[in-house]
């Protein structure tokens, strides 16, 4: 009888432990929202992660020259192309949650050529501190990233972008 308690209260503690909402979960105010902006990616990856608390934190990741219709990348070859449109697709899904880039606070970027690297100006990433500085304007820089990877998830993408950002509520 005593193992059978022991198992019903392991079991119920189990439960309870599954089922119970995080601390953060308890705590008024606290949400958290997965987005998806273009229709091809519905299903296998979130676009944007919002969390709010007090503030919001928002998540931006996985953002190149996929074309938002049907996800083919975009300017083939034109790292300065694929750098516009992603930054023009992460700009408007800041909007949508009543943020700029001036609210941006990381930014890691995956680059598939880099050139003949910093110190060497390559074009590649030339285009890349051209195109960055376009995007900001002179505003506040977050803190960021940038790393060489052999491919993308299409063979045509040079170039991924992820932003975190906050705007206080």
């Amino acid at each position: 009888m005593r193992k059978i308690v022991l198992v019903a209260v392991a079991a119920a503690a189990g439960y309870l432990f599954a089922h119970s909402p995080s601390p953060a979960q308890q705590e008024p105010g606290f949400a958290r929202k997965e987005y998806n902006f273009d229709a091809w990616t519905k299903g296998r990856f979130a676009q944007m992660v919002t969390v709010t608390r007090p503030g919001k934190y928002i998540a931006i990741a996985g953002t190149g020259a996929e074309s938002e219709e049907n996800g083919k990348t975009l300017y083939p070859g034109d790292m300065l192309g694929q750098c516009r449109y992603a930054f023009m697709k992460i700009k408007k899904a800041l909007a949508t949650q009543g943020a700029t880039l001036a609210d941006a606070t990381r930014m890691v970027t995956f680059v598939t050529d880099m050139g003949q690297g910093v110190r060497e100006s390559g074009k590649p990433y030339q285009d890349w501190i051209t195109c960055r500085k376009e995007a900001f304007a002179g505003g506040p820089q977050p803190a960021s990233t940038i790393v060489q990877i052999g491919r993308l998830a299409s063979p045509d993408m040079m170039i991924e972008i992820n932003i975190d950002a906050w705007v206080e509520r």
